[in-house]
C-alpha cells in the first residue's frame, strides 16, 4: 500500500476519536520505519552495483560487396562451312549468280524474300546450275526447294540414272527420296532378278519396308520367282523369312498366295504344331484357316473330343464351335425377350 495514503489514514484515526495521539504518534513511527528497512536493501544493491547491466547491442556487420558479374564472353566465330550451308542474306553478287541460273532455268520475278528461302535450303546457283544441266526443269520455286528439302542431289540423279531409272520427273525424285529408294537398292533389286522394275514397284516396296536383303532371304527359302506385287502383299502381312521356315519344318511346302492366308488369319507355326500334337498331322491350309477363324483353340479342340469323341474331325469341331455360338446368341435373345 502507499505510504502516504496509510499516514493520512491514521491522521483521520486521530481526528475522529478513534485512537489518541499517543497511539497515533507510535503507528506514524512504525510506519516510517517499516519504509526505511524495505528502502534499505535496494540502496544497498545499487550501491553495490549488484543489478547486471544490459549488455551492449553488437555492432552490425558490414554487408559483403556484390561479387563483379563476369564479362560475357565473345561468340565464338561460326565456321565458314556453316556459314556457306545458312547464309540468310547473301552478297550481291551471289544473289545476282542465282537469279541468273534461276532465270536460265525459268524462274524470274524474284523477291528478296524468295531469296532468303532459297538461302535457307542452301538452293545456290552451283546446284540449280548442275540441277538444270541433267536436264531437270523445276517449274517453280516451291520445286526447287522440294528437291533440296528432300537431299535430291546432282549425284543422286546421276546415280539413279546409271542403275537404270530414266527419265524422271522432279515429283518422282522426290518421292523415291521420301521413301529412301537409294540407287543401291534398285541395282540389287535388278540383280535379284527384278530387271524391269518400274518406279511405282520401287515406290511400293520403299513404303512397305521391303529390302533387299529381306528379298534375297525370300528367295534362299525357296521363292525365287515371287513377284513384286507378292513380296508387297508379303511386307503389308509382316510375313518374315522365319516364319516361312518355321511353317517348312512342320511340312508344308506353300506357295506366297497360302503363306500370305496363314499370316492373314493369325495362324502362327506354334499354333500349327500343337494342332498337329493334338492328331491332325495332315491338315491342310484351308482347314488350318477355318480353325483360325471360328477360333478353335488347342485347348477346345480336347474340350471338343470330350463331347463328340476322340475321332471327331476338324469339321466336326467347328461346327460344334459354331453350334456354340448360335446357342449363346439364342440365350441372349431369350434374355432380351423376358426383359
Amino acid at each position: 500500500m502507499d505510504l502516504s495514503k496509510e499516514r493520512s489514514m491514521i491522521l483521520e484515526m486521530i481526528a475522529s476519536g478513534k485512537i489518541t495521539v499517543d497511539e497515533g504518534e507510535e503507528l506514524l513511527n512504525a510506519l516510517k520505519a517499516s519504509s526505511a528497512q524495505t528502502s534499505q536493501p535496494i540502496r544497498r544493491h545499487r550501491a553495490q552495483g549488484d543489478f547486471p547491466s544490459i549488455p551492449p547491442i553488437p555492432p552490425i556487420p558490414p554487408i559483403p560487396a556484390i561479387p563483379q558479374i563476369p564479362p560475357i564472353p565473345a561468340m565464338p566465330a561460326i565456321p565458314s562451312a556453316f556459314r556457306r550451308s545458312f547464309r540468310f542474306h547473301h552478297s550481291d553478287e551471289n544473289d545476282e549468280a542465282l537469279l541468273d541460273e534461276l532465270r536460265a532455268a525459268g524462274i524470274e520475278h524474284l523477291t528478296q524474300s524468295d531469296l532468303e528461302e532459297l538461302s535457307i535450303h542452301n538452293v545456290t546457283a552451283d546446284y540449280v546450275r548442275e540441277i538444270s544441266a541433267l536436264g531437270l526443269q523445276p517449274e517453280s520455286l516451291g520445286e526447287w526447294i522440294e528437291l533440296r528439302i528432300h537431299a535430291v542431289t546432282p549425284r543422286y540423279v546421276r546415280e539413279l540414272r546409271d542403275a537404270g531409272i530414266t527419265d524422271l520427273e522432279v515429283s518422282e525424285l522426290v518421292e523415291l527420296s521420301i521413301h529412301g529408294i537409294s540407287p543401291k537398292f534398285v541395282a540389287e533389286m535388278r540383280a535379284l532378278g527384278y530387271a524391269d522394275i518400274a518406279l511405282d514397284e520401287l515406290i511400293e516396296l520403299g513404303v512397305h519396308g521391303i529390302s533387299a536383303k529381306y528379298v534375297r532371304e525370300i528367295h534362299e527359302l525357296g521363292l525365287d520367282e515371287i513377284s513384286l506385287d507378292e513380296l508387297v502383299e508379303f511386307g503389308v502381312h509382316r510375313v518374315s523369312p522365319r516364319f516361312i521356315a518355321e511353317v517348312r519344318e512342320l511340312g508344308y511346302e506353300l506357295d506366297p498366295e497360302e503363306i500370305v492366308e496363314l499370316s492373314t488369319h493369325g495362324i502362327r507355326p506354334k499354333f500349327m504344331r500343337e494342332v498337329h500334337e493334338l492328331g491332325f498331322k495332315d491338315t491342310p491350309v484351308e482347314m488350318l484357316v477355318e480353325l483360325g477363324i471360328h477360333n478353335v483353340t488347342p485347348r477346345f479342340i480336347q474340350e471338343a473330343r470330350t463331347v463328340l469323341g476322340e475321332a471327331a474331325s476338324p469339321e466336326e469341331i467347328i461346327e460344334l464351335r459354331i453350334e456354340g455360338y448360335r446357342q449363346r446368341q439364342r440365350e441372349r435373345l431369350s434374355l432380351d425377350d423376358e426383359d
